[in-house]
């Protein structure tokens, strides 16, 4: 029987404006910033920020992984698109509002990057701006039993 362990990335994530659109005048300079997930990013940059935001998580290899284990990337939303990698390898992307899972099996090493690049959101039909970010928890799956009867 396959078990699920679950191990949260909760924080610390260090954000980083990459740019954003002032007055139509894009601006640059990243500023490191300390966040976590879980709630857009008006905590950390106003709440009407516009712009892509670097999200980037150290974290290390778990212990007890057996052969056969599969890891897996789970994101349970975001506001805005993203791209995300892990150790400068791109995974993929995820939608406005979607959850996404990334197989990461033979991916991961002693000590692990994972960067996820969000773009704000656009603005709501009554032409509102809602902050963006990674909303909902981020975990490293570790699921076992796969190649025991």
């Amino acid at each position: 029987m396959n078990e699920i362990h679950s191990i949260r990335l909760a924080g610390p994530w260090q954000l980083t404006p990459l740019a954003q659109q002032q007055d139509n005048n894009p601006q640059t300079g990243p500023v490191p910033l300390r966040g976590t997930v879980g709630e857009d990013w008006s905590k950390v940059l106003a709440a009407d920020f516009q712009g892509q935001v670097e999200y980037r998580r150290l974290f290390h290899l778990p212990s007890g992984l057996e052969a056969g284990d599969q890891l897996m990337l789970a994101f349970d939303q975001l506001r805005g698109a993203a791209k995300v990698s892990l150790n400068d390898k791109p995974l993929g992307t995820i939608a406005d509002a979607e959850s996404a899972r990334f197989e990461v099996s033979g991916l991961l090493e002693n000590s692990n990057t994972l960067v996820v690049v969000v773009d704000a959101p656009a603005p709501d039909h009554a032409g509102d701006i809602t902050a963006g970010g990674i909303t909902g928890d981020v975990r490293l799956e570790i699921i076992t039993g796969l190649n025991k009867s």
